[in-house]
């Protein structure tokens, strides 16, 4: 039995070969997070769905692009079908009548140009469907939208650390998904051919007594169908890939409460600084408002709550209008520069809390008030004229 001290004086020993030798094991937790884990909860915002958009980062299936190019170029290929032969035809007795011609360069040149034109014009035609359809495929998923990012060469894209190799390969909704699809595929593929093979057997053992150009034909025939009915399978399976696309892609954008509030700083500006300048507004607001003060006829108060300084020049104005208004401290403030100019400061609590709540500072007074107005300019014009007298 071994004692304590040397139970440890071992696993010291152990531990110091372990790391003389170089030998590390470690697991990178991160393999296992998810984005709930690192605080993504949040559904992405339209700036950022936008934003990933212009980068080039689109729902799409790949899946639909692929049977639809394919479906296309098979069709393109049947109903082509005469015009290809005709000009395979000639390819070919060209080739045998050129077998004769002279070595030289000239020949050789003018050789090498009919080849290079003869295979433009075969694969031309094939080649044009499969761009067309693969465009509109791709209009039809995410929309026309020219983004020069996605073509932009990033170094950062291309990694080799094998903890994210290893990420990618085990821990991923989308290998699994793409692994799946691919045995689908191969299923697919072979059921096809199973069944339409069982299906024309007889006519397959039938060639046999055919010509050549004949049981050609029957054989690109049943390939045909074997490739047309594949695609189009490959195609109402690929629908269900879409919106696994578009949720995936949603789920790689969703975001954590401090992304948002960092895009709603860039967006709309930092909310202190937004505060601060509404501060800083309303006291500009408030000193004008203060100038204007001197300027009134007379001063509506509450008496303590609020204040409304009302001015009426008949000569520049139609109606009467409120040049200042306020609550609590700026009611006082108001009526201190009231008594400051000798203007006249009147209690009326109900006008005084109907003017605060309905007119603006700058407006006219509204049709409503146009009596108790009155009332309370005339009061004031008679006040001055009796201390005229």
């Amino acid at each position: 039995m071994l004692n304590k001290e040397e139970l440890y004086s071992n696993l010291i020993s152990c531990k110091d070969q372990y790391i003389d030798n170089d030998i590390h094991y470690s697991i990178d937790l991160q393999l296992f997070a998810k984005p709930e884990d690192e605080g993504r909860t949040e559904e992405p915002t339209q700036y950022k769905i936008r934003k990933a958009r212009e980068e080039g980062k689109v729902a799409r299936s790949q899946e639909m692009i692929s049977a639809v190019v394919l479906l296309g170029s098979f069709i393109a290929l049947w109903l082509l079908g005469d015009y290809l032969m005709d000009k395979m035809k000639k390819i070919f007795q060209s080739s045998i009548i050129n077998m004769d011609m002279p070595f030289t360069e000239g020949n050789l040149n003018y050789y090498v140009s009919n080849s290079i034109w003869s295979l433009v014009e075969l694969s031309a035609p094939i080649f044009l469907v499969s761009i067309v359809l693969a465009f509109l495929v791709n209009v039809v998923q995410v929309g026309f939208q020219f983004t020069p990012k996605s073509m932009k060469f990033e170094w950062k894209k291309i990694s080799f650390t094998a903890n994210k190799m290893f990420s990618k390969i085990f821990f991923s909704k989308q290998t699994a998904m793409n692994l799946v699809k691919s045995i689908l595929k191969v299923g697919v593929v072979l059921a096809v051919t199973y069944v339409i093979l069982q299906w024309k057997q007889y006519t397959i053992i039938s060639t046999i007594n055919m010509d050549v150009a004949k049981s050609f034909a029957t054989h690109s025939e049943i390939a045909f169908y074997i490739a047309v009915v594949s695609c189009i399978i490959f195609l109402v399976l690929s629908i269900p890939d879409y919106f696994f696309q578009k949720i995936e892609h949603l789920e790689t954008l969703k975001m954590s409460r401090h992304e948002i509030k960092e895009e709603r700083k860039d967006t709309e500006g930092d909310p202190h600084i937004k505060q601060r300048l509404k501060e800083r507004q309303r006291e500009i607001l408030t000193r004008r408002m203060m100038d204007e003060i001197p300027k009134a006829d007379v001063v509506i108060t509450n008496p303590t709550h609020y204040a409304v300084a009302i001015k009426y020049d008949s000569d520049k104005m139609a109606v009467p209008m409120v040049v200042a208004k306020g609550r609590d401290y700026i009611a006082l403030k108001i009526k201190e520069i009231a008594k400051e100019n000798d203007i006249y400061i009147i209690e009326n609590k109900p006008l005084a809390q109907s003017l605060f709540a309905s007119v603006e500072v700058g407006e006219e007074i509204p049709e409503d008030f146009y009596q108790a107005i009155a009332e309370v300019l005339a009061f004031v014009i008679r006040a001055r004229e009796a201390i005229k007298v």
